[in-house]
């Protein structure tokens, strides 16, 4: 068993019945450093909502670290977080994204 800090975390995404932790600081194309056993829906309560925003169904990102958001065409947005990874929001995450980018601080 390996403990981290929520601080380590850049953004997680699903993996069947686990999650990816990817950290922060690791190179876009690093493997993922941790699985979890545990769904999207209940890490996605246990995180707070004012760092942690899920922004696909199997994807939540550290808000801290995006450096960028781009919209596209179809209601979704792309994001460059720290570490050069590329996400991509899903359409009905876009509420939430347009939420967070009227207020990006």
């Amino acid at each position: 068993t390996v403990f981290l800090s929520v601080d380590e975390l850049e953004w997680m995404s699903g993996a069947e019945n686990y999650v990816e932790l990817h950290l922060r600081g690791a190179a876009k194309d690093a493997a993922p450093g941790y699985l979890l056993q545990v769904t999207m829906n209940a890490l996605e309560r246990a995180l707070d909502p004012d760092r942690f925003l899920r922004i696909h169904r199997s994807v939540i990102v550290q808000v801290g670290c995006i450096v960028e958001a781009r919209p596209g065409a179809s209601g979704e947005y792309f994001l460059t977080m720290q570490s050069g990874a590329r996400l991509r929001s899903g359409r009905t995450y876009h509420p939430r994204m347009k939420r967070l980018l009227q207020n990006p601080f």
